[in-house]
Formats: structure tokens, sequence, C-alpha cells
């Protein structure tokens, strides 16, 4: 049956659900199947992108302990870091919502050990130089518990976890030896499966937070075996831009097509370009949504603000504050209308080839490269006919490079490292 509404629940199997990225040719071109894994309802792929070797990453870090699951009512709030000495630690800060904490802190009847257990394993699996992790759960009421665990305890788990495949075989393990889930731990809604889909395939890697917003035109459910939902989408990629959190990178409204079949496994399909998308729209599309995608430009300021959601969240859970927008709606000062010939700013593409990370206008652009947040900087001294290029880390303003180069000829007057 073909329906109109934008939420169901659809069933979470427990088995390990897995898919591979296909392509497919249609009219000669390439239709994006993305893939998304889901092992006990928890997505794989935003867990295993996210590994890292240092306690340090706060964004990978973060992403890694958002995609966790957690017991009912419990709800990650935020991370304290100890990367100042080994033993290198993580306290992840938890809310129990709505659940009574056993009043002599320690974790009575209730799952939480398991599943904390289950979790640590996880997250040592994926984070190289972390050495300790605690869990803090704090009620309502002011009651807390605590669990505390140590990879010394894991280390003869962690040999598979150096590839994809073998990451799913012990993340499967892992839940087999641990509680768990119930089915309203990570319900895989319409909803839910579209998200998935959308931040499933990260184009750009150099982007701090990849968010997605989408609205939900209709499903169809007649085939038993597959329910396929119709949803117009947009995906960004934001990171800081003159201390703004900018989309630097991501899409217009999108019409996408997404699949789930009874496994849980889902895929995704964006139309085709240029002379064969009104084609592809109607193939993939009952005609009854044509009229929506063809206006559905006019939805993107709707569909953004759940772009803007994610990015809110994101900056919350690493302590950061910023304006959130769109790269139109801050001002970025180009070399040229600052005074540099068209002809020495057309040269500077090679240097931003061989030298990536510094933008093109005058200002800067944040990155995180292992566990370190730096700081591209690009500033142009008129009086001294200099452009300067400037690489440092955030936190303490320490360089690391610094070019300078001459704003008449374009030449690099002087390098230091």
């Amino acid at each position: 049956m073909k329906h109109k509404k934008s939420v169901i629940l659809v069933s979470v199997l427990g088995v390990i659900a897995a898919v591979c990225i296909a392509f497919a040719l249609v009219k000669g071109g390439k239709v994006d199947r993305s893939e998304v894994v889901l092992i006990q309802g928890v997505p794989v792929q935003p867990l295993w992108e996210n590994r890292t070797e240092y306690v340090g990453d706060n964004a990978a870090v973060g992403n890694i302990l958002f995609a966790l699951p957690y017991c009912d009512g419990v709800v990650y709030d935020h991370v304290e870091m100890k990367t100042h000495a080994e033993p290198y630690g993580i306290t992840v800060h938890l809310t129990a919502k709505g659940v009574d904490l056993p009043a002599d802190g320690t974790t009575g009847d209730k799952p939480y050990k398991k599943i904390f257990d289950t979790n640590a394993k996880i997250i040592f699996s994926l984070v190289g130089n972390l050495d300790e992790i605690t869990f803090e759960v704090e009620d309502d009421k002011g009651k807390s518990l605590s669990n505390h665990f140590k990879r010394e305890d894991y280390e003869a788990v962690f040999k598979k976890t150096k590839t994809l495949e073998g990451f799913k075989e012990v993340l499967s393990n892992f839940f087999a030896e641990g509680e768990e889930l119930s089915q309203n731990e990570n319900p895989l809604t319409l909803d839910r499966a579209v998200s998935l889909a959308l931040l499933s395939n990260k184009d750009y890697k150099g982007n701090e937070c990849e968010a997605e917003g989408h609205i939900i035109l209709g499903y169809d459910d007649s085939d038993k075996d597959k329910t396929k939902i119709y949803a117009l989408a947009t995906t960004g990629g934001y990171s800081f831009v003159n201390g703004n959190f900018e989309k630097v990178s991501g899409t217009g409204v999108t019409p996408v097509v997404v699949r789930i079949d009874k496994a849980n496994q889902i895929q995704i399909e964006r139309p085709l370009d240029g002379s064969d998308y009104t084609s592809s729209i109607q193939k993939m599309f009952p005609k009854e949504y044509h009229d929506e995608i063809s206006e559905g430009y006019n939805r993107y300021d709707e569909i953004v603000e759940q772009e803007v959601a994610y990015a809110k969240e994101y900056l919350k859970k690493i302590g950061r504050e910023g304006k959130i927008g769109e790269y139109a709606d801050f001002e970025h000062i180009s070399l040229t209308s600052a005074g540099v010939s068209v002809e020495v700013s057309n040269s500077l593409q090679n240097f931003y080839k061989e030298h990536f990370g510094y933008p093109d206008f005058i200002g800067n652009r944040e990155y995180l490269q292992e566990g370190k947040r730096m700081v591209y900087q690009t500033d142009y001294d008129k009086d001294k006919g200099e452009i300067q290029f400037k690489k440092y880390f955030y936190e303490d303003k320490e360089p690391i490079e610094i070019f300078r180069v001459n704003s008449k000829t374009g030449d690099i007057a002087s390098e230091e490292f």
C-alpha cells in the first residue's frame, strides 16, 4: 500500500544487517546506493568511520559516544577527557530520565553493568590510546552510580578490530555476550532509516560535523519483503570558519528513495544529474509525488532547520559556541577585494593544492587532525606587500608552519616550520 504518513515503526531484528555499496547502471549513469550496517539496531558505519588513535580527538570520540546504545531512559550528556598524562581516560556522563537508580549507588539488578561493559569494549576498540573509561549516571533525584573499565582487561578482544569486517564480527560478539537491547532502544522508524541512509556516505571527511534534514513524502509497503520511503532531503558538512560553524559543503533539496528490507538492510537511491534527471524521477517516484518534487526547492528552509539542529547538538557536545549558517550568511573577504591582483590570486591555486586547508579568503578554518584542533589562517598585509599563510594549534596558538608570499608576484618569500 502507498501511504502519505511520515512515521511508522519497522521492527528491529536481532540479526546483523549487512549491505554492500552497490552501483547500478541506469541510462549510462550511476544510482547511488549507500551502505548502512545495523547490529542490534546500532549503526556500525558511524562508529567505524570515527575510529581514532587519540583520546583528544574530541569530535571522533564524541561521535562514537553519541552513537552507542544505553539502557532504557539513560541518555548521553557529555564527556570529560584526561589527556595531559597517562593513563589517558574519559568519563562519560549520562542522565537517567524517569529511572530510579539504586539508592546505594551500585548497579543492583539493573542491566547497566552489562551495557557499559559492552560499550567500553566498543570504545576501546575504536580509540587507540585510551586506557580507562568511567561511566557516570545521575538520575533526576540526585542519585548516581559509576562503572569503571580498563583497557588491559580487554586486550584479547581487539586483535580482530583492525578491519571493518573484523569490527562487525567482534561487535556482534560483544552484544551476544552482553545485555540484549530491547526493540525500543533503537527503533528503526522511517525517519531514522532515512537519516542513517543520508549520513552513511560521507563524500568529504574534512568536515567536522555531518548533518541531514528530510521530509518524508510517503511510503509504499505493498511489497512484503521491502518498504520504500519517498523523501526530500538535504545534507551538509559543517566546520568552524572564522569562529562561525559554517556549512562548507552539502546539497540543496534532493529527492531520494530509501529502501528497507526484512533484514533491515537499507539502501538509498538518488536521481541522475543533467538531462537524465527528469526521466530518473519518473522511474523512481510514483506520479503523485512529482509536483511536490518539482516544488521541493521551496521547502529548503524548512528542511535545513533539521541540519541546524544537528549542528547545535554537536556544538553542545564539544562545549563550543558559534553562529550556525551557510557560506552566504557570513562575510568572506577575498584577496582580490583586499587589493591583491587577479593574476596573483589565480597563481595561488597551486599553493592551495600543495598545502591543503588554507582558505582562499582572508580568515581561518579549523580542522581536527590526529586528535588535535588545527587552525589554518590566511592574512594579507598591504603595507608589507605580503600574504601570510599560518597553521597553528588551536589550544595554545603555537605555530606549526608559516608561508609568506609576495603579494605582487605570487612567489613564496619565506617558509618557517
